[in-house]
């Protein structure tokens, strides 16, 4: 679906973060060349982490990750160093992707062909996010393509999402509920404007951001807790 969307919108802004943006072609164009770097290197049906840092490279890196048939497995470094060392651990990743890595693919490639990717089937896992520990030990479940796919198509149907969505991406990657942020969305044609994590802590930014964007679809209403909706009001009632 997102291959159709590049074909289809390809000029379309796919990802906007602050005054930057980038179109569903750089998008395609740029994941390619992440998904190349990780076969180069050898990694394909690997699990590969990705620093949780809110850049409009982001998207980028995980739509990479799976392109080149890997798990993609969020990583958020600001949990406790042990929690996050068995994380790592557990999941059993073979490298982590960081800014200062992801950095290295911002130039645009000097070469315009198309690169061979591997198929990806139903059955390869897409991703893996793990719970917050409140049991005291992390887990993680793997969630497989065609458990993707479905996500997609039902939150598709239930938000009637369009090529004229504008959608936040609020949720911090850890957690299940950016999955729902992004993929329905890029899968559609529309634009995802990422919340940064500067703007996402306080909520007089956050409103200013919906001020001064037309934000079709504010799916990120639906996972915040009652209390920060209230401020969320209160800061509306004082305009």
């Amino acid at each position: 679906a997102f291959n159709k969307c590049v074909g289809l919108y390809g000029n379309h802004i796919a990802v906007e973060v602050g005054d930057e943006q980038m179109s569903y072609q750089q998008l395609d164009e740029l994941s390619n060349r992440i998904a190349v770097y990780l076969m180069e290197q050898g990694y394909e049906r690997k699990r590969i982490g990705l620093a949780n840092n809110k850049t409009k490279f982001t998207i980028a890196a995980i739509l990479g990750i799976m392109k080149s048939r890997n798990t993609y497995v969020p990583i958020d470094v600001n949990l406790p160093e042990k929690r996050l060392a068995l994380i790592v651990k557990d999941s059993d990743v073979s490298l982590i992707i960081d800014q200062e890595l992801l950095a290295e693919f911002h130039v645009p490639s000097s070469t315009d062909n198309v690169p061979s990717l591997p198929k990806v089937t139903p059955s390869d896992e897409a991703y893996i996010i793990y719970t917050s520990g409140s049991t005291g030990h992390p887990k993680g479940t793997p969630i497989l393509h065609r458990m993707l796919h479905q996500t997609i198509q039902t939150n598709i149907s239930i938000q009637q999402l369009c090529h004229d969505t504008r959608s936040t991406q609020f949720a911090n990657l850890s957690f299940d509920a950016s999955i729902v942020e992004i993929f329905p969305t890029l899968c559609v044609g529309g634009t995802i404007v990422v919340v940064d994590d500067e703007t996402r802590k306080d909520a007089r930014m956050f409103f200013q951001l919906h001020s001064s964007f037309f934000i079709l679809h504010l799916k990120s209403f639906f996972i915040l807790h009652s209390s920060f909706i209230n401020i969320l009001h209160l800061i509306l009632c004082s305009q």
